[in-house]
C-alpha cells in the first residue's frame, strides 16, 4: 500500500497505536499498522475511541480523521518514547474538529459510543469487574450488580469493541488501563467520577432547540432543577464531578498560582466543593479555606473528608448574597464565572477583591472563548443550565477585573481548553 506523505507522519502514530493496544489486551494478538491506517482511511479509527477513552481520562469526543491530541501523544510518550514526534506538527495543524473531517453518521456514532461507556461506568459494570482477574460472565456480573443478565450480556460486546474490556469465551475483563481509569476509585487515575453529571447534562441538551427559542433554560429542565436544587444526590452527582477534575491538572493549577503569588499564606477557594484543590494547596504548606453553598458544605464535610481535615476550613454561604470572609493572600475562583452573567460577574469579582490583603492575587479557571475550542460548547449547557451563565473572552475578563479594582492581568493555560485568568489587586 503507497503511503501519502500525511499519511507516512501518522506511521510512528500508528505504530504506537498497535503496540499500545497489544498492551491493553495481552491476550490479542498485536494489530498490523497498516491495518490500521486502512482504517483510517475508510472511516473513524476505532483505536482512537480506545485511546481516548483508556488514556485520557475518558475525554469521550473523538478524534478526527488524521488528528493526534496532545493529551493523546502525551500518553503515547509513555508507551513508546520519541515515537510520536513525527505525529506532532500534523496534530497541532488539525486542531479543529468539523463535520468535513467526519461524516454526520460517524458524529452520530461517535456519539453512540460516548453514552455506552458513560452510561457502562455509570451502571457499575468497570467497578463490578474490577479484581475479578480472570474475568466474568454476564449472569454473574448481573449478579454483582444487581442488573438483568440479559442487559449486561448486550452492553459487554460493544465495550470490547472500545478497548475497554478484553473477551475470552464468554468471560468479560477490565483491561489495564480501564482499571486505573475507570473500574479502582481509590486509584490516582479514575476518570469516573463524572460520568454522572455528564449524562445528567447530556439529558438537557435534547431540550436544546427549546432553549434556542426562548434564550432560558427549558420549563422540564428547570422543574427539575427545582426538585433537585436540595436534594443529596444532586449535590453528590455535581460534587462527583468536580472531583473527577485528573490530579495532574489540579497539581499544574497549583504550580502555576505559586509561581506568581509571591510567599502567600492563605487561600480562599470561592465555590470550591469538594476540595481537592484547597487540599492541593495546603500540601504546600498554605491555610485554605472552602466556601459554597451551606447545603454543599455540609455534604462535603462529610463524604469528602473536609470536616477531619485541620488545614482546611469551611463556610457556607452564598457567594453573591452573603459577604466573603477574612483576608488571603489568594482568592480561587474555578468553575464558577461560566455560571454566572456579566454582572454577577462583577458583583463576585467585587466581594473577591474585599476579600484579598496587600497585593493579593485573584485566580479564575474557566474555559477562555477564543483560545479554548471547548469554550463554544460549554456555553450552550450553561444555555440549558442557567438565567444567564456563559463562557467569556479575554476582553469580557479584562474589562470586569478593571473595573473592580484588579491589574496585571495575565491568562494562562492549564491544559489547551482550560484556562487560569489571574491579576493583582490595585
Amino acid at each position: 500500500m503507497t503511503e501519502t506523505r500525511e499519511e507516512a507522519k501518522l506511521r510512528p502514530f500508528l505504530e504506537a497505536v498497535a503496540e499500545s493496544r497489544a498492551r491493553m489486551n495481552p491476550r490479542g494478538s498485536r494489530p498490523d499498522p497498516s491495518a490500521l491506517l486502512v482504517a483510517l482511511r475508510s472511516g473513524p479509527l476505532e483505536d482512537l475511541y480506545l485511546l481516548s477513552a483508556c488514556f485520557a481520562n475518558l475525554d469521550l469526543l473523538p478524534a478526527g480523521k488524521g488528528e493526534v491530541p496532545d493529551r493523546i501523544l502525551r500518553a503515547l510518550t509513555d508507551l513508546s518514547p520519541g515515537a510520536t514526534e513525527g505525529a506532532r506538527s500534523d496534530s497541532l495543524s488539525r486542531s479543529r474538529m468539523s463535520v468535513d473531517d467526519l461524516s454526520l453518521n460517524e458524529l452520530r456514532d461517535a456519539a453512540d459510543r460516548s453514552v455506552t461507556a458513560a452510561a457502562a461506568v455509570e451502571s457499575g459494570v468497570f467497578r463490578g469487574l474490577h479484581g475479578a482477574e480472570e474475568g466474568l460472565t454476564p449472569s454473574e456480573l448481573a449478579a454483582r450488580l444487581d442488573a438483568d443478565p440479559r442487559a449486561v450480556g448486550i452492553l459487554l460486546p460493544p465495550l470490547v469493541r472500545l478497548g475497554l474490556l478484553w473477551q475470552e469465551g464468554d468471560r468479560f475483563a477490565l483491561t489495564e488501563e480501564s482499571r486505573r481509569t475507570l473500574g479502582d476509585p481509590e486509584s490516582p487515575e479514575y476518570a469516573g467520577g463524572g460520568m454522572g453529571l455528564w449524562l445528567h447534562n447530556l439529558r438537557a441538551w435534547t431540550r436544546l432547540p427549546d432553549a434556542v427559542a426562548t434564550g432560558r433554560p427549558p420549563e422540564e429542565i428547570q422543574s427539575q432543577a427545582s426538585e433537585d436544587e436540595d436534594g443529596r444526590a444532586a449535590i453528590a452527582r455535581f460534587m462527583a464531578g468536580m472531583a473527577a477534575a485528573p490530579a495532574e491538572r489540579v497539581e499544574r493549577t497549583v504550580d502555576l498560582v505559586l509561581e506568581r503569588a509571591g510567599e502567600p499564606r492563605t487561600l480562599l477557594d470561592v465555590g470550591g466543593g469538594p476540595g481537592h484543590y484547597a487540599r492541593a494547596f495546603a500540601e504546600r504548606g498554605l491555610r485554605a479555606t472552602v466556601l459554597d453553598r451551606p447545603e454543599v458544605i455540609d455534604f462535603v464535610r462529610e463524604e469528602y473528608g473536609l470536616a477531619d481535615d485541620e488545614r482546611i476550613d469551611t463556610v457556607g454561604a452564598d457567594f453573591l448574597e452573603n459577604p466573603l470572609p477574612g483576608s488571603f493572600d489568594i482568592a480561587l475562583v474555578n468553575n464558577v464565572t461560566h455560571m454566572l452573567s456579566p454582572e454577577q460577574s462583577r458583583v463576585l469579582l467585587r466581594k473577591v477583591r474585599g476579600s484579598l490583603e496587600g497585593d493579593g492575587l485573584i485566580v479564575i479557571g474557566d474555559f477562555v472563548r477564543g483560545r479554548s475550542e471547548r469554550a463554544d460548547w460549554f456555553a450552550l449547557i450553561m444555555l440549558l443550565r442557567t438565567e444567564g451563565g456563559n463562557t467569556y473572552t479575554e476582553a469580557d475578563y479584562a474589562a470586569w477585573l478593571e473595573e473592580t479594582g484588579f491589574g496585571e492581568m495575565e491568562v494562562v493555560d492549564v491544559e489547551p481548553d482550560r484556562q487560569l485568568v489571574m491579576a493583582r489587586t490595585v
